[in-house]
């Protein structure tokens, strides 16, 4: 299970595989980060200001994505 926590403007993800990473606002209600986890070269976009709120992870290196929206 993903965990994304807002806590007096400090964003964290969680994440099975070892993924636990502090994410920076980048701008209103949008945070971000970018995280190597093995041989993946990811960017993480937490985008609370959508409709839904959205996660999106994007490998760099080998070009896959995914997005998670809340529930």
């Amino acid at each position: 299970m993903h965990t994304f926590t807002v806590k007096n403007g400090e964003a964290e993800l969680t994440a099975p595989g070892g993924l636990n990473t502090k994410m920076k606002l980048e701008k209103p209600n949008v945070y971000a980060t970018d995280d190597n986890l093995g041989r993946l070269n990811l960017h993480i976009v937490a985008d609370l200001a959508a409709t839904p709120p959205s996660l999106t992870v994007d490998d760099k290196n080998l070009g896959c994505k995914w997005t998670a929206k809340k529930e």
